[in-house]
């Protein structure tokens, strides 16, 4: 997750307009921001908190309910911050991926992912080899929706083909390692 994550952050500019959702391929993302200079939509606490302690961006929080099991904020209300926000790129995990497009399989995932997709340029994937073999019932985005999938270095070329047929950009994280450079096919 951290090679990901660190290759993922190198899809940053200064000064970007970005969205972060919960999760812990998107938690792992938080180290590698740059320092500062950032204006951060998330509703995740985990990365909330992060963000706060380790940087010096303009963070915003949608308002709404806390769900504990899934470490996300989820209003109930269509017109929150997120509505009023508008990222360059939206960085997220996944269910899965593959041929069919972006999966979730919690619906409350789900609701929060649309509001967030909503609010983007670019959508980034951050998924290991593994999330290219899981499936799911629900498709959040299809693969014309998907900008880049940042993945590991064990990714088979034959499970990304569909991706990259589609026009996604696939960008292998070697393993953990800062002196490694990332893959882009």
């Amino acid at each position: 997750k951290r090679a990901i994550a660190r290759a993922a952050a190198k899809l940053i500019e200064p000064g970007d307009s970005i969205i972060i959702s919960g999760g812990t391929s998107t938690y792992a993302l938080v180290e590698f921001l740059p320092p500062e200079g950032l204006d951060i939509l998330t509703n995740s606490i985990p990365i909330v908190t992060q963000l706060i302690a380790s940087g010096h961006h303009r963070v915003t929080v949608p308002g709404g309910t806390i769900f504990r099991e899934q470490d996300i904020v989820l209003s109930p209300f269509e017109d929150d911050a997120t509505n009023h926000f508008s990222a360059k790129t939206l960085f997220t995990g996944c269910f899965g991926i593959n041929r069919f497009g972006m999966m979730e399989a919690d619906p409350l995932i789900v609701q929060s992912q649309v509001r967030l997709l909503r609010r983007c340029e670019q959508l980034v994937v951050l998924a290991d080899r593994s999330k290219l073999h899981q499936r799911s019932s629900i498709v959040v985005a299809d693969l014309a929706r998907v900008t880049v999938l940042v993945t590991d270095e064990g990714a088979r070329d034959e499970d990304l083909e569909p991706l990259r047929s589609a026009g996604v950009r696939i960008v292998r994280a070697e393993r953990d390692s800062p002196d490694k450079r990332i893959k882009v096919t």
